[in-house]
């Protein structure tokens, strides 16, 4: 008896040790399918959106975080290792890679890497720290702001109107074409950071449901289709009507130019160009009604076409309103998604933002993208022939322009030929009066010359001549002298009394 009880209770202790290798073994197999069913649920739905109330971000001393996952049969998971979530990034992202843009994107900095994050929301505010790190060096230039900018912000535009205006504060030139100036790029560094942090705002930010717009003057947009429709058909059949009066205009020029050209014309044929003459002037008074209907019609289209921006103005106006909010915890999802997305085409960047946001939610969020980028497409399509229309209209303004300045021109040019001809008589005239008069000095100043030597010797004339009379005065004076001592010698002799 002792020893069949020997023997049972080694049998229990076997059988004991038996039980706990296959219920650990069982333990560690559930382990295994339970991470691998983890890693497979959030490889499709992504990591949680935001930790749970009360739980710090990050894991704890012992390498565990809250981690709430609904898995199979509504079962949920509690807590995550840091092992399984490392394992879990370095299996499905691939290392940073150099940043692949546009050409003109400008530098960029990665934002791929193989370090986990316990929830979707720890991703953004990561990329946002990075991004904002980024743009305060203070040795970052306004240009290399502008150009990273343009790279993050670029394709998160949701409609036309955001691209337009994105491609316009990222672009080096103004509207003009002209360069911008150190402050003016500043200054729409400014308006993209903020248009950057609104949009991290809206997915940070708690969902705020807004009240819908009352679409107050907004413009019946089908009455204006079907009058645009209708517009476009008058304007085909006018064109329709003009081609073959045009073909034919331009058949009678042919023939009338043939005929001209007939060095010896007969009665038939100048009575056959009397004939086409009068047929051309026929087509040419429609002409004027039909260019007068079409430009009808082109002005009509362009009221359409600036109607049809004030809708999308005011359409877009609610979207620019929230652009920083979000209305549902769904719309603050796709917004992270999106956000994530557009952000850098970086395939490393790509490969994390999958493992983040889970691959349902990354195709939904690039479908939407590119269901707007066909809007924007079709945009862009049904814009293109009123501003063909408008092209139009206005280079048959500026032809019409073009014909009266070059009539202008032409007589202007004969005014100038007829002043030109006038000049150069006028100029022949001077020139010979400058021949003439360059003579008269001439003779002028010989004659000057002349006179000038002549009066030298007037002046060597008088000269002698005054020396001649004052020889002639002296000897005046002595015979004077002598006279009046006769006459008194004479008195005395003959004893007459002296004179006075």
């Amino acid at each position: 008896m002792r020893l069949f009880g020997i023997l049972l209770i080694v049998a229990n202790l076997l059988a004991g040790a038996a039980f706990v290798y296959f219920a650990t073994q069982n333990w560690k197999g559930r382990q295994t399918i339970h991470a691998a069913a983890l890693r497979h649920i959030l490889l499709l739905q992504g990591l949680p959106f935001e930790p749970p109330p009360g739980a710090p971000e990050g894991f704890d001393p012992e390498d565990e975080t809250p981690f709430v996952v609904t898995m199979a049969g509504g079962d949920a998971t509690k807590t995550v290792s840091k092992k399984l979530l490392e394992a879990y990034f370095a299996a499905n992202t691939a290392a940073a890679s150099a940043a692949v843009g546009e050409p003109t994107a400008g530098p960029s900095i990665p934002l791929a890497t193989n370090a986990p994050v316990t929830n979707q929301l720890a991703e953004v505010k990561r990329v946002q720290k990075l991004i904002k790190d980024e743009l305060a060096k203070d040795t970052l230039a306004p240009a290399a702001k502008q150009a990273l900018l343009r790279g993050w912000l670029l394709y998160q535009a949701e409609n036309y109107p955001m691209r337009e205006l994105l491609l316009r504060l990222t672009s080096p030139t103004t509207d003009k074409g002209q360069n911008k100036t150190e402050e003016q790029i500043k200054a729409d560094v400014a308006t993209l950071e903020q248009i950057l942090d609104s949009r991290f705002n809206a997915v940070l930010n708690p969902p705020q449901p807004l009240a819908p717009v009352p679409p107050e003057g907004l413009p019946d947009l089908k009455q204006f289709a079907d009058a645009l429709q209708a517009l476009r058909d008058d304007f085909d059949r006018l064109t329709d009507e003009l081609t073959p009066i045009q073909n034919e205009f331009e058949k009678l020029r042919g023939e009338l130019a043939t005929l001209q050209a007939n060095q010896a014309p007969d009665d038939q044929q100048e009575a056959k160009r009397n004939q086409i003459q009068a047929k051309i002037d026929q087509l040419r008074a429609k002409q004027p009604a039909l260019q007068a209907k079409q430009a009808e019609i082109i002005k009509k289209q362009v009221e359409f076409a600036e109607a049809i921006q004030r809708y999308e103005v005011l359409q877009n106006k609610a979207f620019d309103d929230r652009e920083g909010l979000s209305q549902d915890q769904i719309e603050r999802r796709m917004r992270l998604a999106h956000l994530l997305i557009h952000l850098d085409r970086d395939g490393a960047w790509q490969k994390r933002v999958m493992v983040i946001v889970g691959l349902r939610r990354y195709v939904k969020a690039v479908s939407a993208q590119v269901l707007r980028l066909s809007l924007m497409t079709q945009h862009v399509d049904r814009v293109i022939p009123i501003e063909n229309a408008v092209f139009h209209r206005t280079i048959i303004e500026l032809q019409q322009k073009a014909i009266q300045n070059a009539a202008r021109a032409q007589g202007v040019a004969a005014e100038k030929a007829k002043l030109i001809e006038q000049k150069i008589v006028a100029d022949d005239a001077v020139n010979r009066r400058q021949t003439q008069l360059k003579e008269l000095t001439d003779q002028l100043n010989k004659v000057k010359a002349e006179v000038d030597d002549m009066l030298v010797r007037q002046t060597a004339i008088e000269q002698q001549l005054f020396e001649v009379q004052r020889e002639v005065a002296l000897t005046l004076e002595d015979v004077y002298r002598l006279e009046d001592l006769l006459r008194a010698m004479e008195r005395e002799r003959y004893g007459l009394p002296p004179t006075k």
